[in-house]
């Protein structure tokens, strides 16, 4: 919707949703700098259009992102501070300070076991078992192997 001064583009986190993953960095929730580089690449992109179209770029640059997106998209807004390369930003869902989770019995019990489940068998262990592998020490791999808790598979799944 160029016409209206309008473009959509969706990120993907690195390796997820069955895209390429090139190297041994797999998706990590505290990585903020692929956030970084897509936002520089479409800002030049968008002053590369307009110039080639001989306007003034009218277009803003806005992040939106919604659960681990949100958290993510909060974490670089937060990090980068003046040097961020958004106009504006969108959280939607995301907790800003989940350190209260490990003092919340009621989620370690409940919601938290399926999800590790689902991370840890899905895309830890099925889809990049040997991107740990290759990074963490047996004693470390086997210690992600027996996580229950989100707050545990991050701890051992931080590489």
């Amino acid at each position: 919707r160029r016409s209206e001064n309008s473009t959509l583009v969706v990120l993907i986190a690195r390796g997820m949703m069955d895209t390429k993953m090139v190297g041994w960095n797999a998706f990590h929730g505290a990585r903020t700098g692929d956030v970084d580089i897509a936002a520089r690449v479409l800002r030049r992109g968008l002053s590369s259009l307009a110039d080639a179209h001989g306007r003034p770029q009218r277009q803003m640059l806005a992040g939106v992102g919604y659960s681990m997106g949100a958290i993510i998209l909060s974490n670089y807004v937060a990090r980068s501070g003046t040097h961020c390369a958004l106009d504006a930003a969108m959280a939607v869902s995301g907790g800003l300070d989940m350190r209260q989770q490990l003092n919340f019995k009621r989620s370690m019990r409940l919601w938290q076991p399926m999800l590790t489940f689902g991370l840890r068998e899905d895309i830890l262990i099925g889809k990049y078992g040997r991107h740990y592998k290759h990074r963490l020490t047996e004693e470390q791999f086997l210690k992600l192997l027996r996580v229950t808790s989100i707050s545990t598979l991050d701890v051992e799944a931080i590489v």
